[in-house]
């Protein structure tokens, strides 16, 4: 009932992220798994608009950025497919690049005794968007 609640309370533009992060999410896996992640990128760049719809301010872009994270996490937790942060990092740069909003995929690794971690988030003009706050000094970036 909480989750109803929650869900009535979102404005048209959440309501359309949501749903395209629900759809976005499991085609982005899909193309790791079948094509890799640099194909998918150039798909996302083929079907993304060249030029932007709107213009914006730095801090519109950021304002937009972060509820477009928001609403990509939350289709990822609570939707039918939970992604990892590779493909939520993709999804993430995919709805900002349609938007018209230049975003930085980012992607660190880091070992620990005999573990190799790697993760990736996304930044918009070095603000952080995914991830934590601790996230750039705990990986090494390597793209």
């Amino acid at each position: 009932m909480r989750r109803y609640a929650q869900l009535k309370k979102l404005s048209l533009l959440e309501w359309l992220l949501l749903v395209a992060s629900t759809l976005l999410l499991p085609l982005t896996a899909l193309g790791l798994y079948f094509v890799g992640l640099k194909r998918t990128q150039h798909f996302i760049d083929y079907l993304s608009p060249s030029t932007s719809k709107v213009s914006f301010t730095a801090q519109q872009d950021l304002k937009r950025g972060q509820l477009v994270a928001r609403m990509v996490t939350a289709a990822a937790n609570h939707g039918t497919y939970g992604a990892n942060c590779l493909e939520r990092s993709l999804v993430t740069c995919w709805l900002l690049q349609y938007y018209g909003i230049a975003a930085d995929l980012r992607i660190g690794v880091r070992k620990d005794d005999a573990d190799l971690d790697a993760h990736s988030w996304v930044e918009i003009n070095g603000n952080l968007l995914t991830g934590d706050k601790n996230t750039r000094q705990m990986f090494r970036t390597m793209l």
